[in-house]
């Protein structure tokens, strides 16, 4: 909030006058919510649909999952949903008439409302109100005088279609993502051979050879990491140090979450300084999930296994392991009570269906194809979340 008056840093054209503060409850009508008795709850969609906190909420709307046959307090459709209790502040959209619980409250207001409550969210405004150590809450009073800037009905609208438009982009950019997603996982399982099978449903027409049964170790060889000593750890370093964390069985590691060295060990093995392309297997904790390594200068820890590929393709290789089977398999080979580990052995003596290398070429070549989609698809979904963001942050106050 400037000194020179409560206006935001980007205005629509024809808009410069003040906004002011306003209580929530002279701009909203607010109702707090009543749980039915237990005896009332059912699982029958054709009864009242019953919001009793966050699990009811999915990407910004109620998503019925319990219902009752008794209503108490009731939602409208539109209404915006404001949990009250562990975790305060989550903001949702109803699209159909709701019973509400004692976790969560309505408010009848526009679009403008429901962002402002967005960003207050955001910056942990019910935060400073919520009680309890266990389970954190906030009350009707709480609520109601809460303390908001708004603009006139004009800009209101205005700055609330804007918002409800963006919303609409991400909404259908990120169905445009799952479904791609969901396509993938769907030829995954027909180009490769069910169990017991030694075809895949779909195939490039060129191949009708069937696939071969071999142990992993034929075409691949586990190399362990480097037990690193955290003293020798540096805040900033030209070499990062990639440990089971950061592999996430998406495509590539996640590098963010890292410890850095200035020096590299002598005794360190070739193999240990990964480089572009190499393939790391988690060893411990979430055992089996592969990755591949997007960037230089990273070297390997202990506990994660880099698999160097001898005599296939290695994008094929990928995408053979990174599928549930292979996971699922290295999870009930797992040994270890507080977290699971995986051996060399339990890796290399698994056993794949390959088909041959021109197959494995063609197969790896479509699915990093759709990876690369994928990514693209995740790109232009940040860019959307990025812009709205930034246009929060600069048209309320």
């Amino acid at each position: 909030m400037s000194k020179e008056g409560m206006v935001p840093k980007v205005r629509f054209y024809n808009f410069n006058d003040k906004w002011f503060i306003k209580s929530l409850e002279e701009i909203s009508e607010i109702i707090m919510g009543q749980s039915p008795k237990s005896e009332y709850y059912t699982d029958n969609p054709s009864d009242y649909i019953l919001v009793q906190g966050n699990a009811d909420i999915k990407n910004g709307s109620v998503a019925p999952r319990a219902y009752t046959s008794k209503p108490t307090k009731l939602a409208e459709k539109g209404n915006i949903i404001l949990t009250v209790r562990a975790p305060v502040g989550e903001v949702a959209k109803t699209d159909y008439e709701v019973v509400l619980g004692r976790g969560v409250s309505s408010l009848k207001g526009n679009e403008f409302l429901y962002q402002k409550l967005l960003m207050m969210n955001k910056v942990n405004y019910w935060e400073k109100f919520s009680t309890g150590s266990t389970f954190q809450s906030i009350n009707s009073n709480d609520i109601r005088n809460a303390k908001l800037l708004v603009p006139i009905a004009e800009e209101q609208q205005k700055i609330g279609d804007l918002f409800e438009k963006l919303d609409q982009a991400i909404s259908l950019q990120q169905q445009v993502l799952e479904t791609t997603k969901e396509y993938k996982q769907s030829m995954l399982q027909k180009m490769f051979p069910k169990k017991g099978k030694k075809v895949p449903e779909i195939r490039f027409k060129e191949f009708d050879s069937k696939w071969d049964s071999i142990s992993l170790n034929e075409i691949v060889e586990l190399k362990h990491g480097y037990a690193f000593k955290s003293k020798d750890y540096k805040k900033n370093g030209a070499y990062s140090i990639l440990t089971i964390k950061n592999v996430t069985g998406n495509r590539y590691i996640n590098s963010k979450e890292v410890n850095f060295l200035t020096k590299i060990p002598k005794n360190l093995q070739k193999h240990q300084k990964l480089k572009f392309g190499d393939l790391l297997i988690s060893l411990t904790g979430n055992v089996g999930r592969v990755s591949i390594v997007n960037s230089n200068n990273h070297l390997l820890n202990q506990r994660v296994g880099l698999l160097e590929i001898l005599n296939a393709d290695e994008e094929f290789v990928f995408q053979a392991l990174n599928r549930p089977n292979f996971e699922n398999a290295m999870i009930n080979r797992g040994q270890g009570a507080a977290q699971l580990n995986i051996s060399k052995a339990d890796v290399e003596n698994y056993t794949i269906l390959i088909p041959s290398f021109e197959e494995q070429q063609k197969i790896g070549s479509f699915f990093k194809t759709l990876d690369e989609k994928i990514e693209q698809e995740e790109k232009k979904l940040e860019i959307y979340k990025s812009m709205k963001k930034a246009l929060m942050q600069r048209m309320f106050v």
